[in-house]
């Protein structure tokens, strides 16, 4: 028997009037109704109200776009590359084995007559790279000296073409046995035309013409636009009601037009740039913006040019500009939030852009010449490894600061002369692209890789390369 029903009995009692089981019932119901809506209104009033509170300040949030050109064709080789390339080409003429004529054309046909003019003519089969003589007192002086036309790009690229453009019959007399037809022996040997490569110095490069997107071919370009301020920056606008994708799409319709096949690479911003109000501001839903933060999407264009005739952003002017080139036009404070996010051609500037991106503390070194340039990459600090008192300076910089270890992105007999006295002093983890580095210590913890791109099968050079 529950307390209900006791109740309804006392109070039946009271009455001293019989009451039937239906209505006790009801009443028992009604009263614990009554109790339990008491109860709720008793706790509720020992419940203080909860006030909803928002942020006060806050940062105003902009869709920036990094619309960018990628380089259209490869970057003018280091004159070691240009030697190197030049020895593997030569050295692999001269190890193929000799042409077996006879095996291609019959003997006294017209396919082995225009060979047998063409080889007079040519004396080796790679005209580009210099003729060999593999017999004879003079056999051994084959090696390109220094300052050869050989080693000149513009000499081989000019031989390719004279070879593409003669028939080997320029130097035939008249009514020559090896003459094919009676035409060429009564006028001038007719040559077919062969179109030449395009310059890689363009009209625009001449000009100066920034506005070209036919400019820099060797270099990434960027478009950057002067707002109202009359401020050089990537294109930009407040994000609205839509994710950063969206926003770029629109950004860059409204500031560059529509008259551009482009893509966006990814989902993700690439970088932000925060700019600090001197004095806050007070927004319409009554909070104190303290400043902005742009977050770029990066952007590939494919075709098409930029347009602010109609542009909605107040836009004046655009640019298409490398990477040292928008240093110059930027502010400074700007420049070093958007340095990293732009990309750079070298290997070791990708791998120091990469670890600065990921907050880690670069201590490097490099040439003297390229100091200015690996400091704008954002490193701690960065050495000349020429000087013996080099791995005293790097010990001194990484004081202060945590240590994580060595990365080699050499990995030569010098570099890993070099850094192997840091690594013995402070130890921490160790990467590089040499399996066996020497001077390193047993224990040492890392992973060593080889890295080297050049074929196995190629003993001559790639056991020099490997010091085998």
């Amino acid at each position: 028997m529950n307390a209900g029903h006791q109740t309804t009995r006392r109070l039946a009692a009271k009455a001293g009037k019989p009451i039937c089981r239906s209505c006790r019932d009801t009443l028992s119901r009604n009263y614990a109704s009554a109790a339990a809506v008491q109860t709720e209104d008793q706790v509720a009033q020992h419940i203080p109200p909860v006030a909803q509170t928002s942020p006060q300040t806050a940062y105003g949030v902009n869709a920036g776009v990094v619309l960018s050109r990628p380089p259209q064709i490869t970057r003018d080789l280091h004159p070691f590359e240009s030697a190197f390339f030049l020895y593997q080409r030569r050295l692999n003429e001269r190890s193929a084995l000799p042409f077996t004529r006879y095996f291609y054309y019959k003997d006294r046909t017209p396919a082995d007559r225009e060979w047998k003019r063409k080889i007079k003519q040519r004396l080796t089969p790679a005209r580009d790279i210099g003729r060999y003589k593999g017999y004879g007192e003079e056999a051994w002086n084959d090696e390109v000296l220094v300052g050869a036309k050989e080693s000149d790009f513009n000499w081989q690229v000019e031989r390719l073409l004279e070879d593409a453009e003669t028939t080997g019959a320029e130097d035939q007399p008249p009514g020559s046995s090896e003459t094919t037809s009676s035409a060429v022996t009564q006028k001038k040997v007719e040559h077919e035309a062969v179109e030449r490569p395009m310059s890689r110095i363009t009209e625009a490069d001449k000009k100066n013409d920034f506005k070209s997107l036919n400019r820099a071919l060797q270099r990434t370009l960027y478009l950057l636009v002067k707002d109202k301020e009359g401020r050089w920056m990537f294109p930009q606008d407040r994000l609205q009601k839509e994710t950063l994708k969206e926003a770029a799409h629109r950004v860059l319709e409204y500031s560059a037009g529509v008259n551009m096949n482009t893509w966006v690479v990814g989902n993700v911003p690439i970088g932000h740039y925060q700019q600090d109000y001197t004095k806050s501001l007070k927004t319409d839903a009554g909070l104190n913006e303290l400043g902005l933060k742009t977050f770029f999407m990066k952007i590939r264009i494919m075709a098409g040019q930029a347009n602010l005739k109609e542009n909605q952003l107040g836009l004046k002017d655009f640019k298409w500009l490398a990477k040292e080139e928008i240093q110059k036009e930027v502010e400074q404070d700007y420049w070093r939030s958007i340095k990293n996010m732009l990309a750079e051609r070298s290997v070791g500037a990708v791998a120091v852009q990469l670890a600065v991106a990921s907050g880690v503390n670069v201590v490097t070194v490099c040439s003297a010449k390229n100091i200015d340039k690996v400091k704008a990459l954002g490193v701690h600090a960065v050495f000349n490894y020429n000087p013996p008192s080099v791995t005293d300076g790097i010990l001194s910089a990484l004081k202060g600061i945590e240590y994580l270890g060595v990365a080699d992105g050499i990995s030569t007999a010098d570099s890993a002369a070099g850094w192997t006295l840091v690594y013995k002093a402070l130890g921490g983890r160790l990467s590089g692209v040499q399996p066996n580095p020497p001077g390193i210590l047993e224990d040492a913890q890392g992973e060593l890789l080889w890295a080297d791109n050049t074929p196995s099968r190629d003993r001559d050079i790639g056991e020099a390369v490997r010091g085998r």
